[in-house]
């Protein structure tokens, strides 16, 4: 990812990775191994490694040791694989969180990992990049194991399961009435869920009781928790004998105030973590803390990058889900002598497996929507999606990493870094390239209507013939066909790089009109409210002309693929819905019968567009001709 916190970024794991590496027993506490997997191996049917890919992590607050050792873990696990990591520390602020995500997505990254935070509170951008086909994985992002809330995996054990684990031990190690303060964060869906199932638990327990439940932001723990023990302390007395909180961070801030009141006595366990911090205290038996329910951090990490591998390659997910640890001072003895590594060493051996006969697929790389909230991108790419479910193939569609003109899309494809994009048709690009003649927006991007400044709407009011209209400077992409099909039809026509900025320039007066595609004018014409630039109500010009998916020359089993999944979206009118819930409201809103319409001929159109195909065009019912 450009930029210099990346940059600064890339350049802390470094030295991170270093300091780990030279650290010698009893040395380094919190780079040392955060909780330990089971031994079981993954499942040895994932595909081959994808090598050379950026991925951003976005942690939700780095001063959290779960999420800290989880990306430990999974940034070994990335080195396995050679890929490139961006790292973004969310500060426990939604609002930094939300603005890394979305930089995320608009950048050169391939995949995004989200560490610690809710899914749902970013669910409209997870729903983007849902759409652009870029994976996102979390670790605790919401509060079950699978796919949800916009993500393609969540890794994490069950809430249910740490629960039963929590309580087992709470009553298991204790023979006298037990008086439970419960500490969560309301923010976040997977504490939500573990309070729940941890009240439901413990209320069928006689000998227990839920004396208090209590909502503390994790980033303010250290400033909530000396306050709050105080409270509880002089509320509930001696009743007070147990303290489960949803994470570790929580007890790095009671020692203090429990020896404050005097009630040292006080056992608090952790319903999930296992930071460096807790299993240190915890093992050292010099702290309240006696256990911790942990996440497997070193199991966890491995299997983001293996979800995130899996979603590369186009292959099925495997499980999510892992086991939690019950982990005390006797257990932390007992794994310290264990081998954790095989895991690891299956990870990577199938990872670097020889390739199979089912890796076999057609790689289908788009090119990458500009901007977050711009639309535009998303039919032909539903479209696309469509038709090679219905052409019966094995595909992986993903986004190129960049942004970029039309041009810029041809260049790539002529590299083979682009498989196909989506363009006006011409001549000169079907002569270089592969198109596929279905136009996807059945002609609708020939019918332009103009965008103006507000100020000049009487006069293209009183235009009445083409020669009149054709007085008035228009404006254009400098590689767009339509710059070529207005300059040979006599139009005085200045060009620009992209739409945003040839709006600008309207605005600006660099010239008077702006033909803009009907499905595109109605929502560029929102953004320009603010400049007074305004749909003109009476005019309308059109060219026959099609949007093609566009492959390169030599790739015919992709352009045969998109061919034949068209075909059959055709004739099962799946493409006549989805044409219609795309531009359905625009068409209407064009009110085309009632504009006086000057037809244009296209010297760029092919011989070989197939006109005489009547169901590929739009025809609008009733719109007469200008003179």
């Amino acid at each position: 990812m450009p930029g210099a916190q990346g940059h600064l970024i890339r350049f802390l794991i470094c030295v991170t990775a270093l300091a780990a590496a030279f650290c010698t027993p009893g040395t380094c506490a919190e780079n040392a191994p955060i909780a330990a997997a089971p031994a079981s191996a993954p499942t040895a049917d994932g595909p081959l490694a994808q090598s050379g890919k950026h991925i951003a992590v976005i942690m939700a607050d780095m001063r959290n040791g779960g999420i800290v050792g989880v990306y430990r873990e999974f940034e070994a696990a990335a080195r396995v694989l050679g890929w490139e990591l961006f790292i973004f520390n969310g500060e426990g602020d939604p609002r930094q969180i939300r603005q890394h995500l979305k930089q995320s997505i608009q950048q050169d990254i391939d995949g995004i990992v989200l560490v610690g935070a809710d899914a749902a509170q970013v669910s409209d951008l997870l729903a983007v990049a849902a759409r652009w086909h870029l994976p996102v994985v979390g670790w605790h992002a919401a509060a079950e194991p699978g796919p949800t809330d916009g993500l393609l995996a969540n890794i994490a054990t069950a809430t249910y399961d740490v629960a039963r684990s929590v309580v087992d031990y709470t009553i298991n190690n204790s023979s006298e009435r037990i008086g439970v303060v419960l500490i969560g964060d309301s923010r976040f869906a997977v504490s939500n869920r573990k309070i729940a199932n941890l009240s439901a638990m413990l209320a069928e327990c006689a000998r227990c009781d839920v004396l208090s439940t209590e909502d503390v932001p994790i980033a303010a723990a250290a400033q909530s928790m000396p306050p709050l023990v105080r409270r509880l302390g002089a509320q509930f007395g001696r009743r007070w004998t147990h303290t489960i909180a949803i994470n570790d961070i929580y007890f790095d801030h009671i020692n203090a105030p429990l020896m404050e009141i005097r009630r040292r006595d006080i056992r608090n366990i952790a319903a999930g973590d296992g930071s460096a911090s807790a299993l240190a205290r915890i093992s050292g038996q010099k702290s309240a803390q006696i256990a911790t329910i942990a996440e497997p951090l070193d199991l966890q990490g491995w299997q983001i990058a293996d979800a995130l591998h899996r979603a590369f390659a186009g292959a099925a997910q495997a499980d999510p889900s892992s086991r939690p640890l019950v982990l005390d001072a006797a257990s932390l003895a007992a794994r310290s002598r264990e081998n954790r590594e095989p895991f690891k060493l299956a990870y990577a051996a199938e990872w670097r497996r020889p390739p199979r006969a089912d890796d076999t697929r057609l790689i289908v790389e788009f090119p990458h929507p500009e901007v977050i909230g711009d639309h535009r991108a998303d039919y032909p790419i539903h479209l696309l999606q469509h038709a090679l479910d219905a052409a019966g193939v094995r595909y992986l569609m993903r986004p190129s990493r960049y942004a970029m003109t039309q041009s810029r899309a041809f260049t790539e494809l002529d590299t083979g870094s682009l498989s196909v994009t989506w363009s006006m048709t011409s001549i000169e690009r079907e002569a270089a390239y592969r198109p596929v003649r279905i136009p996807i927006d059945k002609g609708l991007f020939g019918w332009r209507i103009p965008l103006v400044r507000r100020d000049s709407l009487a006069r293209f009011e009183a235009v009445r013939t083409l020669s009149d209209l054709k007085q008035i400077e228009a404006g254009q992409g400098f590689d767009w066909p339509d710059l070529g099909i207005l300059k040979a039809q006599g139009f005085a026509v200045t060009p620009g790089v992209d739409a945003p900025r040839l709006a600008k320039m309207l605005a600006a007066r660099r010239f008077d009109w702006f033909p803009r595609a009907l499905p595109e004018i109605w929502h560029e014409a929102v953004d320009g409210a603010a400049d007074d630039l305004v749909v003109e109500p009476t005019l309308a010009i059109h060219y026959p002309t099609a949007i093609y998916y566009f492959v390169r020359a030599d790739n015919s089993a992709l352009a045969e693929a998109i061919e034949s999944g068209l075909e059959r979206c055709l004739r099962d009118g799946t493409f006549e819905r989805m044409f219609q819930q795309e531009h359905g409201e625009a068409i209407q809103r064009a009110r085309l019968a009632n504009r006086r319409i000057f037809e244009l001929g296209n010297p760029l159109l092919p011989a070989a567009t197939p006109l005489s195909r009547k169901v590929l065009w739009f025809a609008p019912e009733s719109a007469a001709p200008a003179p």
